[in-house]
């Protein structure tokens, strides 16, 4: 019973992985908004390098952006 159950459940399941397969595609997944770009291998550290000196410069921007902010703010003294 046992190896009659494996080999059954080792059918369903790579059907069911057929059918997946033939459903969801990375290209599918981009043009639902999932994904934002498919890169090849040999994009993938540029890719990366020019991610996270984006998110790098977005950061320091804000933190710019909050002393600016913080430079105009009047300061209260301490009432006595």
């Amino acid at each position: 019973f046992d190896d009659l159950y494996q080999k059954v459940y080792t059918e369903k399941q790579t059907a069911l992985g057929q059918s997946f397969d033939r459903i969801h595609s990375v290209e599918r997944a981009k043009k639902a908004g999932s994904i934002h770009d498919i890169i090849t291998v040999s994009e993938l550290r540029p890719y990366v390098v020019s991610s996270v000196d984006e998110g790098i410069r977005a950061y320091l921007e804000s933190l710019e952006s909050i002393e600016k902010k913080s430079e105009c703010m009047p300061v209260n003294s301490p009432s006595h």
